[in-house]
């Protein structure tokens, strides 16, 4: 087993990419404290998994699986002050997040287990921001006014290591 934190994302289309980082500069001009992360969604978060065995399964997942479009339409808010646009679920979504576990969800310890199948919390979203408590009910408002609904497409899988954070394989989605 490796010690380091492994993680499966969904990267999103080039278009996605631009429409996000276009809401992070106008939130950064507004001295609102942007993440510093490719706008993604998380799938899982794993630690005690051998890295070898998570990239091939990863990528026969990727093999398989067709592009999925997603459309951003809100914004959340998590208790630790994690602001994040979420896009509206779908069956293949929930399929492709179910697939990915089928296999690690046992090694799903990250904080609040908010990524895995058994506790049923998996909430898909693309942070934009991690604000203090006092920030929220300032910054917020100024948030929901800059957001405008964005269309995406998840184009491949990768996985990731930390500590530090650094990208150990990509994988397209093919099928």
């Amino acid at each position: 087993m490796d010690s380091k934190t492994l993680c499966i994302m969904g990267l999103l289309d080039q278009d996605a990419d631009h429409a996000f980082s276009d809401l992070y500069f106008k939130m950064s001009q507004r001295n609102i404290p942007i993440i510093s992360q490719p706008p993604h969604l998380t799938f899982g978060i794993y630690d005690n998994v051998n890295q070898k065995d998570l990239l091939n399964w990863v990528a026969h997942i990727a093999h398989d699986q067709e592009e999925l479009e997603l459309n951003f339409n809100h914004i959340g808010l998590f208790q630790q002050g994690i602001c994040f646009a979420e896009p509206c679920v779908s069956l293949e979504l929930l399929h492709l997040h179910q697939r990915l576990h089928a296999k690690y969800d046992q090694n799903c310890d990250d904080k609040n287990c908010l990524y895995s199948v058994k506790e049923k919390g998996w909430v898909p979203h693309t942070t934009l921001a991690v604000l203090d408590s006092d920030q929220i009910g300032s910054v917020m408002p100024i948030i929901l006014e800059l957001f405008t609904p964005i269309q995406a497409t998840i184009k491949s899988l990768v996985v990731t290591e930390y500590p530090p954070l650094k990208k150990i394989g990509e994988f397209p989605l093919i099928k």
